[in-house]
């Protein structure tokens, strides 16, 4: 199956995420469930994201 993932076609899942309530930013982590590998990738919040 990592035959795959070198090929670029990762099973991302989401890991977990971070928002800070300051900031207008969130991080969000993905995990692929093939080889481990991890990713972040940053969102702008929108007016109605805040949580």
């Amino acid at each position: 199956m990592k035959l795959l993932c070198k090929l670029g076609l990762h099973k991302w899942e989401k890991a977990g995420g971070f928002s800070q309530y300051s900031s207008n930013v969130r991080e969000q982590h993905y995990i692929c469930k093939r080889c481990g590998e991890r990713k972040k990738e940053v969102i702008a919040k929108k007016g109605d994201d805040f949580f």
